[in-house]
């Protein structure tokens, strides 16, 4: 009998052990839930009044010195300049800066987007800024959001240098014609053709000898 009480005493010694383990474990993951989560409050916070003091000033001056660029926010973090809006070039430009958070939430990036189609001169198209989220220093924001939108306007204010871009005859869709607004576009042998839709991009790639034999 006395072997029996050992055994359910060693038993229940073991169950009590894991039982203890396991409550131990789930207040972990309890813990972690809650700390990430006060990190989610933290940094919805941080980013807003980043973006609403920092960023979205320095886009809205860009948007008043260039006659031909839009903003808009997107979202909270998220802001748009459309530029070229009065399509000056044959190209579709935009630059796309955007607070966002890092892994697990213990660091704010600050991304920055600028997208020229087609793309027919090397430019640098991205960037981020990479700050932990318990200290983000508004001083290196600033630097970093006034240093790419420096580059932002080196790089469109290149496109009347590149004579691809000049609008011409070059904005006429060579398949049927009609005029093109530069949205629809493929680069041909060095050179950029426009289109007016998607069938008649297919077409030219279907048979691109034809078209560019027409053109003048």
């Amino acid at each position: 009998m006395a072997d029996v009480d050992n055994l359910r005493s060693r038993i229940q010694m073991m169950l009590s052990s894991r039982r203890t383990k396991l409550a131990e474990k789930q207040q972990e993951v309890e813990d972690s839930m809650q700390a990430l989560g006060r990190r989610q409050d933290h940094f919805v916070e941080v980013a807003a009044k980043i973006f609403e003091s920092i960023v979205e000033p320095r886009l809205k001056l860009l948007e008043e010195q260039l006659e031909d660029a839009s903003y808009q926010r997107s979202s909270e973090t998220r802001g748009i300049v459309t530029l070229n809006r009065e399509r000056r070039y044959a190209a579709t430009a935009s630059l796309e800066m955007e607070i966002q958070c890092g892994q697990e939430t213990r660091n704010l990036l600050v991304n920055y987007h600028l997208r020229i189609i087609p793309v027919l001169m090397e430019y640098r198209g991205q960037d981020s800024l990479v700050l932990p989220l318990e200290a983000v220093d508004d001083t290196r924001v600033a630097s970093f959001v006034e240093e790419k939108l420096v580059e932002c306007v080196q790089s469109y204010l290149r496109l009347q240098d590149i004579p691809a871009y000049r609008k011409s005859t070059s904005m006429r869709d060579p398949v049927c014609g009609n005029p093109s607004d530069g949205a629809i576009s493929v680069v041909h042998e060095g050179k950029a053709y426009f289109f007016c839709s998607e069938i008649c991009r297919s077409r030219f790639l279907e048979q691109p000898s034809r078209y560019v034999a027409e053109q003048p």
